[in-house]
Order: C-alpha cells, then structure tokens, then sequence
C-alpha cells in the first residue's frame, strides 16, 4: 500500500515507510525473490521520485540481481524486468562516467523479461515499456558516435512502445505512462531526422495522454512539460498566428508543471527557466529566473550526501549567471549580485546554516536546544566522512548512511520551524537566523 501510494504521489512519507517495512523483511537470512524485488522495487521509486541518493540505486541493483538469482525459473521475469531499470537508472545517474555495459546488461534483461510472459500477460506493457526506455537511453550514448546504430535503438525503443499502447485500453492506467514514452521517443527520433510526421505524432500522443490523465498523477507534470518543450519545437517551425497559438499552448503547459504539487523541484526549475528564456519583458524574464534559483537549496538539499549535491549544482549549471543577466537587463544589478551568490554558495550556506550560536534557543528551550546540536553534529560527521565509495562499503551500509542523513536533515527542518513557530522570543529564531 505505501510503495503504490508513494508511486502514483510521490509522497516521501509513504515511500519511506515501504522502505522501512522491506529493510525488515529483508534482514532473513533467506529472503524470498518477491521481498527482494520489493525492496528494490520500491528504492528504485524512492530514487525516481525524489532523484535521492547515489546508494539508493546500487542497492537496488544489487538486490535486483539477487532476486533473479533466488527466483525460479518460471518467475524470473519479474526480477529481470527490475534488474534491467535498476541498471538503466545507474547508467543515467552516472553521467559522463557511466559504464555503457550497464545499458547493454539492461536491454538483454529486459529482452528476457519480455521472452518469458505471453502476449496477453497482464505485466507485459510494462516490461515492453521499460526495454524501450533502455534503447532510448543507448540511443542518446550512441548518436554522437554511429548515427546507423542509434537509428535502430530508437525504433526499437518506438515499437516496443506502440506494442505496448496498442495492448492497453483507453482509461486503462497504465496508457498515460506509454503515452508519454512513445511521445518522448518519437521526439528524440525528431531531433535526429528532422521529419516532421514524428514531432506532429509526438505532440498528438501528449496530448491524449493528457486526457487519460487525472489531475494528481506525477507523470501528469512530465506530460505538460513534455508537450511544452514539443510545442515550442513545432512553433519555430511555423510561422504567422500559428506560431503565438504554439506559445500560449506551451506556457500554459509550463505553468501548470511550475503549480504543480506533485512534480519534481528539478522539473519544476526546468520548466522556470524556459518560461523565462521565452519572456519577451526584462521584468517577467527576472520573476522567473528568481523562481527558479529558490529550487537550488531543494534539488541539492543537505539530506543528500556531498556528491550528489554537488553533481545537481553541476546540472544546474548557469542558472545563476542567467538570473543575475535577467536582473541587469531589468535594471536591477543589487539583485543580480544577491542572484549569483545565492546560486554559487549553497554547500557553503549549508555548512554555515548548521553551525548556529544556539545560546539563544538554549535560553528558552534547552532540550530543542540540546536536540539541534546532536542533529548538527551527526550532519557534520557525515559530510566528514565523504563518499567512501563501492570498494570500501557494501552498498547495504551506502543505503543505511544515505538513509540516516535523509533522516537528519528532516529532523533538522522539523526542529528549525519548531523554534520559529514556538519559541517565538528567541533572538535570531526567524528566517535569517535557524534555517533549513
């Protein structure tokens, strides 16, 4: 119930008590394949969901290896399916130094996966959707290097996809998931080959998967985001009053992604920045620029360890630089330096936000007092602690640590707006003074 409640909601709450109950489950000597692929499974939506954590994703491909192993024959397509996201989702998160063995391992997984469900199986649009996702993902690795090669993942990614559509009836949950990949690959095959059929196809997907999608579902942001960036594709290649229907169509989709409560701060942050490179007015450019730089703090939040901050900061890249020039075409240069240091000095903001004079608070409430501290102290110790990578610690005692951090930080944000709410006298108890 929490990881399908998590899933669809991305509530952090229910995606941690699933994480709690499979850790649990899972400390048997002799866990069955169906605890194992759950605990994966469910770290595996804690990851997408909230993008938190490097250790999160080597778990689960550790233990989605091992449930394939512990799996019968006859039931190992589940834990293959798995095994191939996880190693799909570990390439990704990788980046530049990703192993492009994993996306090759991923694909034979799912390949397997697929082989050993009939055609009318119930899991079957989902292991075919997950297999085209890891021909996309190889596709954007091999387009800079052999385009023939990258041409034949791509189609392979759209016809697993349009298999998978075709096997699901309209209502059907499952629909506005396929949608939206079959969407995003005909897009990807757009920016390759140019031929208009596809961008118009990819648009026209979006937007029926848009009407199969209620309001509340995660993926319901990815789509307008998806259908926004689609529409502003198609709108440079327009011209008269086909061109401004384009652009409202796409800054209402940006928008409801901005409002969105459900959708990711990184595709939120997106969604600002592209609002504001369409602005046509200095001070409109400016308002979503600051937006978006007030995402920073969340996406490299201090629950995540120093690598993975500082690889969202590298992902963030000039947004800083491109508030602080909205700022001065608008006029406003004191603005534009407040901008770039926001920008540039969250890690350090961070160290300094959990190194207080707590003399006050201690004054009016020493046990919060006394709780801030222990907090504070264990932050530090971890980021002393620094990354000690795959060779040194098993991925199990990687989760554990990345999990206590979460666990830190949250405790952190829960006493700071303690303090703020209650301890209404203590000096420096506002927002200059504890902060999360």
């Amino acid at each position: 119930m929490f990881r399908a409640k998590g899933e669809m909601f991305g509530d952090v709450a229910d995606l941690d008590a699933a994480v709690d109950a499979y850790r649990e489950a899972g400390r048997a000597q002799n866990a069955s394949h169906f605890t194992l692929s759950g605990f994966a499974s469910v770290l595996l939506i804690r990851f997408q969901h909230l993008w938190l954590s490097w250790p999160n994703i080597e778990r689960s491909v550790t233990l989605s290896r091992a449930a394939v192993e512990a799996a019968p024959t006859h039931d190992r397509h589940g834990p293959l399916n798995l095994s191939g996201v996880a190693l799909r989702l570990r390439f990704g998160r990788s980046g530049v130094l990703g192993d492009p063995g994993d996306l090759d391992e991923a694909i034979e997984a799912g390949q397997a996966a697929v082989r050993a469900v009939s055609a009318g199986h119930t899991l079957r649009p989902t292991y075919l959707a997950n297999l085209a996702m890891a021909h996309i993902d190889r596709f954007r690795e091999r387009r800079t290097e052999s385009d023939a090669e990258a041409a034949e993942d791509v189609d392979a990614a759209i016809g697993l996809l349009r298999e998978a559509v075709a096997t699901v009836p309209p209502g059907h949950r499952l629909r506005p998931g396929l949608l939206t990949g079959l969407a995003g690959a005909l897009a990807d095959r757009f920016d390759t080959t140019s031929g208009l059929g596809d961008l118009q196809a990819a648009i026209d997907h979006a937007a029926h998967a848009l009407d199969e999608c209620p309001p509340g579902r995660a993926v319901r942001a990815v789509l307008q985001m998806l259908r926004g960036r689609l529409l502003l594709r198609r709108r440079e290649l327009r011209s008269g009053e086909e061109t401004a229907a384009d652009l409202a169509a796409a800054m209402t989709a940006l928008r409801e992604v901005i409002d969105s409560a459900t959708a990711q701060p990184r595709l939120r942050m997106t969604a600002l920045r592209t609002l504001a490179e369409q602005a046509t007015e200095p001070a409109a450019a400016l308002a979503a620029y600051e937006r978006a730089v007030e995402f920073v703090p969340l996406i490299a939040w201090h629950g995540l360890d120093r690598r993975d901050r500082e690889h969202f900061l590298a992902w963030i890249g000039a947004l800083p630089q491109e508030a602080a020039a909205a700022a001065l075409d608008a006029g406003r240069p004191e603005r534009a330096v407040e901008l770039l240091e926001h920008g540039r000095a969250v890690l350090w903001s961070q160290s300094l936000q959990t190194d207080l004079d707590l003399a006050a608070v201690r004054r009016h409430s020493p046990d919060v007092a006394q709780r801030l501290e222990r907090v504070r102290d264990r932050l530090q110790a971890l980021d002393a602690l620094g990354d000690p990578g795959p060779a040194h610690v098993a991925s199990r005692d990687r989760t554990s640590v990345s999990d206590t951090r979460v666990a830190l930080a949250r405790e952190w944000e829960e006493l700071c707006e303690h303090v703020r709410r209650d301890v209404q006298r203590c000096e420096g108890s506002g927002p200059a003074g504890l902060r999360a």
